[in-house]
């Protein structure tokens, strides 16, 4: 369902085994088949939220899973004003924008506001980004130095921009957001939202990634501040940086002195904890992101008790 302005979102509920107990192993299997099962179109993440389909491990209908997600999609399309007449060009620069997030919708009976929130916060800076995701786009394309008109989509050119990465390279510049599950253990969820954007005739483009991890048995968000003592957020920084030295071979020379811009990391399956900075905070462009991972067993003696018991089992 595309509008006059060529904005469209698209809402796909969660397949079958998401969620159930012992199904974990099946998550990321189930995540692929989205593309496959029917598109339900409403006009809130609420209203698909409560409307999403799950089923059991048994494959037999359950009226809830213990943990579900909702696939949503957005896609729009500029033109950037002036710009044929500046650059003497034919036709005005086109931007290109697209969406896909994996939402959380329910998480073994938790409120889950504050992580929605968070990740709509990262997202598209407003814990109501989901309504204003036809905003976020146009802010979005402004950035690049230019007023905007929204272009028309048809809904071909709709469904190619949703469902395809590649197809924003038919157009002058883009701005993507993805939001997918890092990690899933009957403990901890991580979760990835990725922005990346190319202005048009820039030398490259830029992207980065941000986590929000999240304790599936609390049901509450978990920081830094709740891993580490005050002392160890304190030694932190030094550990990361003679951790990354150790890894020159593979991630080169890093100029590290303090924890990523707003203290970003993620977590393994293994019990790391992984200091994740974005291109060009410690390192050259070229180097990318730079992900240096801090098992918990080398600064177990800055954990505090609730770090040690979930990354531990202590």
């Amino acid at each position: 369902m595309t509008d006059s302005l060529g904005f469209r979102m698209v809402f796909v509920a969660p397949g079958p085994n998401i969620g159930r107990p012992g199904c974990v192993t099946t998550l990321l299997t189930d995540i692929k088949r989205f593309a496959n099962m029917k598109k339900i179109y409403a006009q809130a993440l609420a209203a698909a939220v409560m409307t999403a389909a799950t089923v059991a491990c048994t494959h037999t209908p359950a009226p809830q899973s213990d943990i579900d997600f909702v696939s949503v999609k957005a896609a729009g399309a500029f033109s950037q004003d002036g710009t044929a007449e500046d650059l003497e060009a034919e036709t005005d620069l086109r931007i290109a924008c697209r969406l896909d997030l994996l939402m959380p919708s329910r998480i073994y009976g938790h409120d889950i506001t504050p992580l929605r929130d968070t990740i709509q916060n990262i997202a598209f800076g407003s814990p109501e980004g989901v309504a204003l995701i036809q905003d976020f786009f146009r802010r979005s394309a402004e950035e690049f130095g230019y007023a905007v008109t929204p272009l028309e989509l048809t809904e071909a050119a709709a469904d190619s921009i949703e469902n395809t990465s590649s197809a924003l390279t038919a157009y002058d510049g883009f701005v993507e957001v993805r939001g997918y599950l890092e990690l899933l253990t009957p403990k901890v969820l991580s979760y990835a939202i990725n922005y990346s954007s190319y202005a048009p005739r820039a030398a490259h483009g830029m992207y980065g990634t941000s986590y929000v991890n999240y304790d599936v048995r609390l049901g509450r968000m978990i920081t830094l501040e709740d891993l580490f003592t005050a002392d160890g957020l304190g030694a932190l920084p030094e550990a990361v940086r003679k951790k990354a030295i150790q890894m020159r071979g593979y991630i080169g020379r890093t100029d590290i002195t303090s924890l990523p811009a707003g203290d970003n990391f993620t977590l393994s399956s293994d019990g790391d904890i992984i200091l994740s900075y974005q291109p060009y905070e410690v390192a050259s462009y070229a180097q990318g992101e730079i992900r240096v991972p801090m098992p918990a067993y080398e600064v177990d003696q800055y954990l505090t008790p609730y770090g040690k018991s979930l990354l531990m089992g202590e």
